[in-house]
């Protein structure tokens, strides 16, 4: 029977659902219940706590039992619903009633979605009433819906394209997580392989991790609002998006196939060739995390591919005769397909690590994220010294950075490559940089590109050649912030280590040496200018807080000659208590008063530093320094340091490899 009427209902065909399957609302609510309310009741102190971390939890569905409830009901209940499409008996006795599709199918879909959304009206008026929070309770009741809403019209558009309620059990589990789950594969390709590979688009970050509502309350795991309205509202929609393609999919069914495990051949192909990549993604890096091989991956992969294909293909045809023509011919266009991606992104050919902006075309770089070394141990500024999102705009230095960018990506370093140089170098850090390139481009675009380089005599000049430029130097002259008045003291410690911690000699510590600070009872120290001073004697903190001292310190801080800023000299009896195991770590801090420059709030006075600094000196030297010429973890501290510490920018880079 025709009925043009897009939504029309059958109160007979409700009430009938509703009679068969009232038992799921029913155990939906009583789980719920005591998920939710039982506790309330049975201990006072969960609804009276002023933390109600137990009762927050719960109205943030950050509860496990009602993330579990969350997509248990709707599978449950898109089975139940759409048993008249897959259950023959019944799929002939309700199409052969005087109903149109459209009643039928709007009467069942209205029916199963009834059927999860009770059990949450019921919880949220008892929330009203126990909880103490209104606002909390409607905001939880109208989110668990969208979120129930979402997976009831996922798993319904998964039953309404196969013929079968195992395979809509099946192709559920698929639906439920597969967006994500590719996503961040594809990220995991580029991560490892992909030359030049800095991040994923925001927009693909967000939709993977949004894309499942239960994945993204796991992200937002103590966050007060883990799903605002606005969130709830686009799941609330994509739901109803799902009903509706479900809808026009079972409009276009064919009730012969009702027992098939697929209704439609296109379809069954996509879902193959998703599953299998998944398959041949997971043996490919199985392959390449056991052996640490490129080639061996790709034989992984190739095993994944066939393994994943043949066992997807038996589900769907229920038999092990698969050897069809239209089978072969999936396999051969996904093999075509497949290794279309691995060139791409394994081998480059599409040329995304070996592209380099022409100048003219650039507007701006970032200059706060180009140079990063993960081996340095800068950290801690004080937060009036950070600046976000500093650009270069200026045509000399764009053609430095690109210059830079251009050596960058002709002797960007593979992962094999990286790997033999760590090991080579014994896990040295200061062998090898990470070089990020962030530009906006005169069309609007952003364009994003991340190396490892090898540190070279070539890579230190053109990397000076960026960080000395003016307009790099210019947002970070502290001259006039920093000096002796709004200086409140500088800290000095001097501790012994193991090379081990610091990766210079994995042979020379074993796993069990521990840093031992009464190793260095006491020492002398020099702060230099042009010339070193007359040694006094500390004990092993020191501490400058002498006005012409600390003027003394931030004029060295200033000078060329990195290596005379600070100078730790030890006792012939500390020498002999440091083993031959064991490394000379100095620790420095620059602290601020209050109200000065760098001071991250009255409350912190007295405590924000500006810098701090842990630099490492074999055991057998007679003195140590405080070298203020290394970079660190943090990125922006080049920024900060490119005035203050280096007036050269980083000519004196080529020294740090020689001493090292």
């Amino acid at each position: 029977m025709k009925n043009k009427r897009i939504f029309s209902l059958s109160g007979a065909l409700i009430t009938e659902n509703l009679k068969m399957y009232w038992y799921l609302p029913a155990l939906s609510f009583i789980a719920y219940f005591m998920a939710g309310i039982f506790p309330l009741i049975m201990d006072s102190s969960l609804r009276t706590d002023p933390e109600r971390t137990y009762l927050e939890d719960s109205i943030n569905n950050m509860n496990f039992f009602f993330g579990l409830l969350l997509a248990a009901v709707p599978l449950i209940a898109a089975v139940m619903v759409m048993g008249f499409l897959h259950k023959p008996a019944r799929a002939m006795a309700i199409h052969a009633q005087p109903f149109s599709r459209n009643r039928i199918y709007c009467s069942q879909i209205l029916t199963g979605w009834l059927l999860c959304v009770l059990p949450v009206a019921a919880m949220t008026l008892l929330y009203l009433f126990l909880a103490g929070m209104p606002i909390a309770s409607l905001h939880w009741g109208f989110s668990s819906i969208a979120i129930l809403t979402f997976f009831y019209g996922t798993f319904v558009l998964a039953g309404s394209l196969v013929g079968s309620s195992v395979m809509q059990v099946l192709l559920s589990g698929v639906f439920f997580g597969i967006v994500p789950l590719i996503l961040w594969l594809v990220s995991c390709y580029c991560e490892n392989f992909l030359n030049g590979f800095y991040t994923m688009p925001e927009w693909l970050v967000n939709l993977m991790e949004n894309s499942n509502p239960l994945l993204r309350l796991v992200m937002e795991t103590g966050s007060d609002d883990p799903v605002p309205l606005s969130a709830a509202l686009l799941y609330l929609a994509a739901g109803l998006v799902m009903v509706i393609l479900a809808g026009l999919a079972y409009e276009r069914a064919r009730l012969e196939r009702v027992g098939d495990s697929m209704m439609y051949r296109l379809f069954e192909e996509i879902i193959t060739w998703l599953v299998v990549f998944v398959g041949m993604t997971v043996f490919g890096f199985f392959f390449y995390g056991t052996l640490d091989s490129r080639s061996m991956m790709l034989v992984g992969m190739a095993v994944g591919l066939l393994l994943s294909f043949v066992i997807v293909k038996i589900i769907i045809a229920r038999s092990i005769k698969i050897l069809t023509k239209q089978n072969l011919l999936s396999l051969g266009i996904f093999a075509v397909l497949a290794a279309l991606f691995t060139g791409i992104v394994m081998f480059d050919l599409a040329g995304y690590g070996r592209w380099v902006p022409d100048v003219e075309d650039v507007a701006s770089v970032d200059s706060d994220s180009i140079y990063y070394n993960d081996g340095y141990n800068y950290y801690q500024f004080a937060d009036d010294f950070n600046k976000e999102n500093e650009t270069l705009t200026s045509p000399d230095a764009i053609e430095k950075v690109v210059a830079l960018h251009q050596y960058a990506a002709a002797h960007s370093l593979g992962d094999q490559e990286y790997t033999a140089l760590a090991q080579e170098s014994g896990n040295n850090p200061k062998k090898y940089v990470h070089l990020t390139f962030r530009y906006e481009m005169k069309d609007g675009s952003r364009r994003d590109r991340m190396y490892r380089v090898e540190m070279t005599e070539e890579m230190v000049r053109l990397l000076n050649e960026v960080l000395s430029c003016e307009e790099y130097r210019a947002d970070a002259c502290l001259s006039e912030q920093i000096t002796a008045e709004n200086v409140s003291y500088i800290y000095i410690s001097v501790y012994d280590s193991t090379w081990e911690k610091y990766g210079y000699d994995a042979e020379a510590a074993s796993e069990e040496e521990t840093a031992d600070a009464e190793a260095v009872p006491e020492m002398t120290r020099t702060v230099n200018t042009a010339e070193a001073k007359d040694a006094a004697e500390y004990e092993a903190v020191v501490t400058i807080n002498n006005p012409e001292e600390i003027e003394d310190f931030l004029a060295a801080l200033r000078k060329d000659d990195y290596n005379r800023i600070y100078t730790v000299e030890l006792s012939d009896d500390t020498k002999n208590k440091i083993t031959d195991d064991d490394c000379l770590s100095v620790y420095c801090s620059i602290v601020m008063k209050e109200g000065a420059a760098g001071t991250a709030s009255p409350e912190t006075a007295g405590s924000s530093s500006l810098i701090q600094i842990d630099s490492v000196y074999p055991k057998d030297a007679d003195t140590a320094t405080v070298d203020f010429s290394l970079n660190g973890q943090d990125r922006e501290s080049l920024r900060l340091l490119r005035e203050m510490l280096y007036a050269e920018g980083y000519q004196n880079h080529a020294k740090l490899l020689e001493k090292y």
